[in-house]
This record gives structure tokens, C-alpha cells and sequence, in this order.
């Protein structure tokens, strides 16, 4: 027990005042004679021998109400030591992230919480909190109340470290306070965070009734043709289900198809939609799971194929450049080297050098220039090069240097399959190709990425980003490569790579890049925008197109519209990552220096027993009233 007012109780020495009075307090008693005594002396002593307890008794009644009235005044509590020493700080974390749509056995674990904590958090104190995405430090409960319920699910998630280094952020720096952080969280694949000893943990383990998930995990192209588009869709659940899952693709809000994903014998299903290939779309594919509503659905886009300016310098034969890029989707232009106009270079996606035998120093220079805003680089060289020329161009270029010419037959017997330039070209690597013969090929100097490469371990094909070098020319008295099938996806993909259009859709909260085709005029820009928000990316302008970037917006998934003031030039489609929907939880019970709790209205509890002051003043008031009484009671009534 402890006062409040503990100088009070020098008072109690007030009690040596009725002591002194009862002690000293002396009587002197008449003497009257009377003829026989005896019998007066023995009432005598019996009248003293009562006298003498009824002052005892009277005395100990006024010492205990003197002693409880001081009491009352000095207020004794009773409470936790370092409750009344020390100053209290709270900060509590509340998982806000996907996973927290699982259904508890009171409702969605996240609107559970929120609740709880609405109605738990009482009386006029100040606490910090934090979330995935926001965090507010020192208000009061008022505040908290008033914004607890405002908490919105985000795709962003913490791990264990960053829990402690934001509440680390969040306490004080006052060494003699009582800190506690309050985790609520359903801790999905949580690792052990390194404890501060600075702070007490308590954590709430929050657990859904079910953990059998069904999700839609990736929508990708598997065939595209001038006339259709497949496209293959990924479902998964954790646990084999038995009923079928129905999973439909709408555009633009309005249902093209239905069809069902078979998981009773295995977690995953493919399923495959036709698309026409030449309407764009703006697509939806959902399912329907009550678990988590999340992953049940993703956005997807497909864009009007746009013409990509393909631009050839030739001095070798052009026919195998008019087959590749003969369609609408390319726009191709073919001039020698005498007759080059520079003024159109420009307008360019990709420029291919072919058998060119002299690379001049203009043409060289305004390739660099091309190359560094955006345009594609590709060079075939000729029979008889000069090789100074060349490699001025591909030093510039970052691409391997052209040394001698090597007259001896080789095969083509390697691709590197992982190489971007040929991302979706294969289903597995091919092991039975009939690869192509080279009569000659030049050696080279320096590192670049290899695409393709001979059986002498000499790189045939090199560079990334754009930017490519054949090392042996590509005439028909040279090599049989022109009627490979080879050639087509490698061209092809070049010049796609020059003008990189949207994907099927982007990863909110991930750094994103593409580019659209659009010729900007002075002070504009262009902005993202669905039916509720807009914002403007970064972007730079390259040429006759806009490389734009996207990270932190934008926020939701859906679909945006790219737009330059009121024309749409594209529609990009945004999901959110399928991580959280693996429902797996760690048991923060194994954790060593934490303390768990099985819900938050326990930990409110906790924190009331161990923050309570509890008062007895009334206590002793009611006591000091009740000797007060006895003695009255002893004075009237004991004879």
C-alpha cells in the first residue's frame, strides 16, 4: 500500500494527545462515613475495576478513528510501483494488411479488431499507433477512437524488425518510462523479431476459422495470332476442394465468359479464355471465395496493337528486312547509305545497320544520340568492314568490340533462353533445332549480354536493352540464317523491345516502367487516372514516345487510363501481390519476451490491472464514522 498524500500522516501523532489525557487524567473521589463499610468497599473496587475498562475501551475507539480519519486524508492505493513512479507510454501496431480479410469467428479479423479496439480504449490518456501504411504518434484517446474505425486495408506489409524499429521510433527517448508495445496481428510467415528490452511486447495472435484460400494467381498470354489472343489463368488453393469454382472474364464491366477450375485433386487449375486479338480490352477475371477478397480477382489489359517504326540503312540485300516486318503492325523504311535523310532518323523505333561496309561519323554520331533517347540499335555487318569505323559506334554503344574475320565454318548451337529478348518465345528449351551454318564470323573484344552463340564459344548475337550486334553478316553466300526460324523471333522481339507497350498488368506498390507511343507538346504531361483518382507518373520523353515510371501510385488495384489532357493513348492494368494469400502463421507463443494474449479485450484488462490505482480512503472514512459510533455506544451504554 502507498499514499497519496504521505506528509499526511505525521497527524498520527496526534494520537499521544487522548493517550496523555486517558494516562493523567485523574479522578479524586468523595469520601462519605458510614457505619458498616464492608459491603460499599467491595462495590467500590468493582465500580473502579469498570471505570478503568470503560476508559480503555473509549481510548482505543478514539485512536482508531483519529488513526482512520488520518488515513483517509493521506490516501492510501494500491498499484503496481512502477505504475505510480513511473509515466506510461502505449504504442500499438494493427495489422492492416490483406490477409486480415480472413473471417475470425466474430466477422473479418481486421473489422474485429478495429471494433474492439473502438470500444476497449478508455479513460484520458495518449497512446501511439501504427499500421502498414500510416502512423500517428501521441494523441489521445479520443483521437484514436475517432480514427481507429477509418483504418483501411493496404498492400503494403512490415516484418518483424520493422514492427520493433517503428515503435522504437515511436517511444520516447525518457529512459524512466513504462513502454509497451501491443502487436494485433494474425502474424502470417512472421519471423521472431529481435526484442528490445527497452519495451514490454505483448502480442494477439488473431487465427481465421478456415485457412483453405482459393486465389487467382497469374493471368498470362499463351498464343497470339493475327486473329486471337489465348490467355491462361492460374488458380490455387491450399487444400484440395471438391466443388468446382466458377471463374468469369468481363470487359469493361460487362461478362464475356464463364467457365469452371477443377481443384479436387490438385491445388492449382489452368483455365484458357480466346480473346480477339485485334479490339483492345479491358479485362477482369474473378472468382468467388469467401475467404479473402483480394485475390479473387485481376485486372488485365490489352491495347490496340500500335505500328512500330522500323528504319533500315542498307548495303547488303534488304528482302529477308521487307519479309520480317511486312504487316500493320510495323511501318518499315529502307534507304541506302548515299540516300539517307537524317531529318526522318527521328521518327524512328529501331534502326537496323545492314552490311553496311563504313560506318560515317555523322551517321555514327547521330546513332549515339538515338540510342541514349530511346531508339533501338541494331547491326548486321557487311563482308569487308572497317573495323575503326565499327567499333568507334559500338564502343558507344556498350556493345562487344568487332576484331578479326574468321573464315571457317561453325554451327549456331547455343541460345540462352533466359534472355529477355526471348521471353515467351519458348515453352522449354529446345534441344533438336536445326541450326544454321556461318561460312565466316568476325571475333570480338569485350563483355555484353549473349544471345546467341556458335560452337567455337563465340558470341553470334549480343546486347540487351535495344541494343544488337551480329558478329557475321547475314548474306546468303555467308549463311543459311535468313531461313531459320530463328531469325523471326529475334527480329521481331528487337523491335518490340524498342517500343516496350504496357504488359498485361503491373504489381501495385512495385517500381514499373513501359512506354507508349505519343509525340508531347511543350508543358504537357501525361496522367494515370481510373474513376476516383488521378496522378501524374513520372515520365521523359523520348523521341516520338514517353518512357513513364510507376512505384508508390498508384495505390489500388484496378484499371487506369493514360491520358494526354482528354485523349487516352492507353489503358494499364494494376493488381495487387499474391503473397498474403498463402494463409501460413507463425505462433508468437515460441518467441522469447513476449507476452500473448488471446484477444484485445484481454489485453485491455491486463493493462487496467497493472495501470490501476486502486483507493481505500472511502475505506477508512467509513471505518473512522464506525469507531466514532462504538465509542458513542460504549460512553451511553457500558455501566
Amino acid at each position: 500500500m502507498q499514499f497519496k498524500h504521505p506528509e499526511i500522516l505525521y497527524a498520527l501523532l496526534l494520537l499521544l494527545i487522548p493517550i496523555f489525557i486517558h494516562l493523567f487524567q485523574l479522578r479524586r473521589f468523595q469520601k462519605v462515613p458510614f457505619t458498616n463499610v464492608a459491603f460499599l468497599k467491595k462495590v467500590n473496587m468493582q465500580t473502579r475495576k469498570s471505570s478503568t475498562l470503560k476508559k480503555w475501551l473509549t481510548l482505543m475507539a478514539r485512536l482508531l478513528a483519529l488513526a482512520c480519519l488520518v488515513f483517509a486524508f493521506a490516501q492510501p492505493v494500491s498499484t503496481d510501483k512502477s505504475t505510480i513512479d513511473q509515466e506510461q507510454e502505449l504504442v500499438i501496431y494493427i495489422d492492416n494488411s490483406f490477409s486480415m480479410q480472413a473471417r475470425g469467428g466474430q466477422g473479418p479479423l481486421l473489422e474485429r479488431s478495429l471494433n474492439q479496439l473502438f470500444a476497449g480504449i478508455e479513460g484520458e490518456g495518449r497512446l501511439s499507433y501504427f499500421t502498414n501504411d500510416r502512423s500517428r504518434k501521441d494523441i489521445s484517446y479520443v483521437d484514436f477512437r475517432n480514427e481507429v474505425l477509418q483504418i483501411n486495408h493496404s498492400p503494403a506489409q512490415l516484418n518483424s524488425d520493422q514492427w520493433m524499429l517503428k515503435a522504437k521510433q515511436l517511444f520516447t527517448d525518457n529512459t524512466t518510462t513504462n513502454k509497451r508495445l501491443v502487436l494485433i496481428s494474425d502474424f502470417q510467415d512472421a519471423q521472431q523479431p529481435n526484442i528490445d528490452s527497452t519495451f514490454q511486447v505483448i502480442a494477439v495472435p488473431l487465427r481465421p476459422v478456415s485457412t483453405n484460400n482459393i486465389k487467382i494467381d497469374s493471368v498470362y498470354v499463351v498464343a497470339n495470332t493475327s486473329e486471337t489472343i489465348s490467355l491462361e489463368v492460374l488458380t490455387s488453393a491450399q487444400l484440395p476442394t471438391e466443388a468446382p469454382i466458377s471463374v468469369s472474364l468481363s470487359d469493361k464491366g460487362q461478362l464475356l465468359t464463364k467457365t469452371t477450375a477443377a481443384l479436387d485433386e490438385s491445388t492449382q487449375s489452368k483455365i484458357r479464355f480466346e480473346l480477339d486479338a485485334n479490339q483492345g480490352v479491358s479485362g477482369m477475371i474473378s472468382l468467388s471465395d469467401a475467404l479473402l477478397e483480394f485475390d479473387n480477382r485481376m485486372f488485365f489489359t490489352l491495347n490496340p496493337a500500335d505500328t512500330t517504326s522500323v528504319f533500315a540503312i542498307n548495303q547488303g540485300d534488304p528482302a529477308y528486312i521487307n519479309d520480317l516486318f511486312d504487316g500493320s503492325s510495323y511501318r518499315l523504311t529502307i534507304q541506302n547509305l548515299q540516300e539517307l535523310d537524317y531529318g526522318i532518323l527521328d521518327d524512328q523505333n529501331m534502326i537496323v545497320l545492314n552490311g553496311l561496309e563504313q560506318i560515317p561519323a555523322s551517321l555514327r554520331d547521330a546513332l549515339l544520340d538515338l540510342s541514349q533517347k530511346g531508339t533501338g540499335i541494331c547491326i548486321v555487318p557487311g563482308q569487308n568492314i572497317g573495323l575503326q569505323s565499327y567499333n568507334q559506334l559500338l564502343a558507344g554503344l556498350s556493345l562487344p568490340r568487332l576484331d578479326t574475320l574468321v573464315e571457317q565454318e561453325t554451327r549456331l548451337t547455343r541460345i540462352e533462353f533466359g534472355h529477355p529478348l526471348f521471353e515467351q518465345v519458348f515453352e522449354r528449351e529446345v534441344a533438336n533445332f536445326q541450326y544454321p551454318i556461318f561460312q565466316k564470323h568476325y571475333s570480338t573484344l569485350g563483355g555484353s549480354p549473349t544471345v546467341l552463340r556458335l560452337e567455337n564459344g563465340s558470341p553470334l548475337l549480343s546486347g540487351i536493352d535495344g541494343n544488337y550486334l551480329f558478329s557475321a553478316p547475314l548474306d546468303r553466300a555467308v549463311t543459311n540464317f535468313k531461313g531459320s526460324p530463328i531469325i523471326v523471333p529475334v527480329f521481331l522481339n528487337m523491335a518490340k523491345e524498342s517500343l516496350p507497350l504496357p504488359h498485361l498488368y503491373y504489381q501495385v506498390g512495385k517500381e514499373q516502367s513501359f512506354a507508349v507511343k505519343a509525340n508531347l507538346g511543350p508543358d504537357r504531361v501525361l496522367t494515370l487516372a481510373d474513376s476516383l483518382a488521378s496522378f501524374i507518373p513520372r515520365q521523359q520523353v523520348q523521341l516520338n514516345r514517353v518512357a513513364l515510371q510507376t512505384r508508390d501510385l498508384p495505390d489500388r488495384d484496378g484499371i487506369y487510363q493514360l491520358l494526354s489532357r482528354e485523349d487516352t493513348l492507353a489503358q494499364v492494368a494494376y493488381n495487387y501481390p499474391r503473397i498474403e494469400g498463402l494463409l501460413y502463421y507463425e505462433n508468437p507463443e515460441d518467441w522469447g519476451g513476449v507476452t500473448t494474449r488471446s484477444d484485445i479485450d484481454e489485453v485491455f484488462e491486463f493493462l487496467s490491472e497493472t495501470n490501476a490505482i486502486q483507493s481505500f480512503w472511502k475505506w477508512f472514512a467509513i471505518f473512522a464514522l464506525i469507531f466514532l459510533l462504538i465509542e458513542m455506544l460504549i460512553l451511553k451504554f457500558y455501566r
